[in-house]
């Protein structure tokens, strides 16, 4: 998949029943009893020698349409304009390519905190971006062979990519990594672990 477009174009446009639908329905009701409340007293028979009557009534009328109208606008209106938002001014739609280079440099360098802290940006942007959690495991077990914030990281790593085909990679290598930390990088750099 190439890295320089977003991964997941659906999330732009997507509609969630109980989030943006269901919360139309109580003010929708409210509109139609409003509606229905407005009709009666715009129509209601006063008699023919009460005008001032009938113009009341029009008036109390009028004013239960225009709650109605009120009750659908501002609730419907708010839905559209979200729907709108997403087709022609999309959130986040393109995010910076995820940069590998520079953190595996800072591992070469020795440079680990400054490593973690770009998988970690990496991440902030691409939860689900498998090679970042993989480069944020061999950082702290391979690395530093700190198991303690490994297994943090795993734990992240399991909830944010949790039924992908990328979860059964992240756990085969930690295995990996947790069966080899007793020897250091520095003693057999050739076998860095790969995603």
């Amino acid at each position: 998949m190439d890295k320089n477009f977003p991964q997941d174009y659906s999330s732009q446009v997507s509609i969630d029943f109980k989030e943006d639908v269901q919360p139309l329905f109580k003010p929708l009701l409210i509109a139609v009893a409003a509606f229905i409340a407005g009709a009666v007293f715009f129509n209601w028979e006063v008699g023919e020698e009460d005008s001032a009557g009938q113009v009341t009534m029009m008036v109390i009328g009028a004013i239960f349409i225009a709650i109605g109208a009120g009750f659908i606008l501002w609730p419907g209106g708010k839905f559209m304009l979200s729907i709108f938002e997403g087709i022609f001014w999309p959130q986040d739609s393109y995010k910076a390519p995820a940069n590998y280079k520079l953190p595996e440099w800072y591992c070469q360098q020795g440079r680990y905190g400054e490593a973690l802290e770009e998988y970690e940006k990496i991440i902030s942007n691409y939860p689900r971006e498998q090679d970042a959690w993989v480069g944020l495991l061999n950082v702290y077990l391979y690395y530093m062979g700190d198991s303690a914030h490994g297994e943090q990281v795993y734990q992240r790593a399991l909830k944010a990519l949790k039924g992908t085909e990328s979860e059964s990679v992240i756990t085969e290598h930690y295995q990996v990594l947790r069966s080899s930390s007793s020897s250091s990088p520095t003693d057999h750099p050739e076998q860095f672990p790969q995603s």
